[in-house]
């Protein structure tokens, strides 16, 4: 039995058909490694996701127009993604 799993788990041919196990995703442990854009997108949703529910109503209030309170969504995000560029930049040279 543990012969058969170290040929299934050794196999190419299942990373090669399966884009979420490709050599870049996968390590030698077989755990996944999350890239830049997939850990941006988690920082950034994380972010926004918190904000959303809590302070959308406040924003709407001051800025008085939905365009405008998405407007600010959109800039929000855009700083929430460069922050999360500077942090990878430090740990990457950790």
């Amino acid at each position: 039995m543990i012969q058969r799993m170290r040929s299934v788990t050794e196999d190419t041919s299942l990373r090669s058909r399966d884009p979420a196990l490709s050599p870049s995703t996968v390590t030698d442990q077989g755990r996944r490694r999350l890239g830049v854009p997939s850990l941006g997108a988690i920082v950034v949703a994380n972010m926004i996701g918190a904000g959303v529910f809590t302070t959308s109503g406040f924003a709407l209030a001051d800025l008085g127009s939905r365009g405008w309170v998405m407007v600010a969504w959109v800039l929000g995000g855009a700083v929430a993604l460069l922050g999360t560029l500077c942090y990878g930049a430090l740990a990457a040279r950790l």
